[in-house]
């Protein structure tokens, strides 16, 4: 017998209600701060902005979106959005991110007076792939896709 059946053994013998704060648990699974540095959710993110965007956007933007998208999206992160905005390493790997999007084309970036990008037809569909899955990569690809669209509406509120 496992673990979790001698728990729910034991509740239904005694009768116990067990309570758990919510709060600790969203604090538990949310990200920490450093983790919003790894490459693949920054692509992810970026690519979702450059699709839910009605205009291009300029690279020299795209942090300070990528970053209102992400705290709204980790309401837990206990971070400035505007120091963590302007942190190089944050630049340097959303850099990064963007040659990576542009490479497998699923963003385009236009070389148009400033650097803008925009999301392939091959990056929507992968996007939209994603958000039908109904795994964890699904639920955060869903989730990313309504705090762009709720950043990208309300501007950046929150840095």
């Amino acid at each position: 017998m496992n673990p979790l059946d001698e728990i729910e053994e034991m509740a239904v013998k005694e009768t116990f209600t067990l309570r758990v704060d919510t709060n600790l648990i969203l604090n538990a699974s949310g990200p920490t701060g450093e983790s919003i540095f790894q490459i693949p959710l920054l692509g992810l993110t970026i690519l979702t902005i450059a699709r839910r965007s009605t205009n291009d956007l300029a690279t020299t933007e795209l942090t300070r979106w990528t970053i209102a998208t992400l705290l709204r999206q980790y309401q837990t992160l206990r971070i400035s959005g505007r120091r963590i905005a302007w942190s190089v390493i944050f630049r340097k790997h959303c850099a990064e991110a963007i040659l990576f999007l542009e490479q497998t084309g699923l963003i385009e970036v236009l070389e148009v007076p400033t650097r803008q990008i925009r999301a392939t037809n091959a990056g929507t569909s992968f996007l939209r792939s994603l958000r039908n899955r109904s795994d964890e990569i699904g639920l955060l690809a869903r989730g990313l896709d309504h705090s762009a669209t709720a950043a990208l509406q309300g501007g950046m509120d929150l840095l």
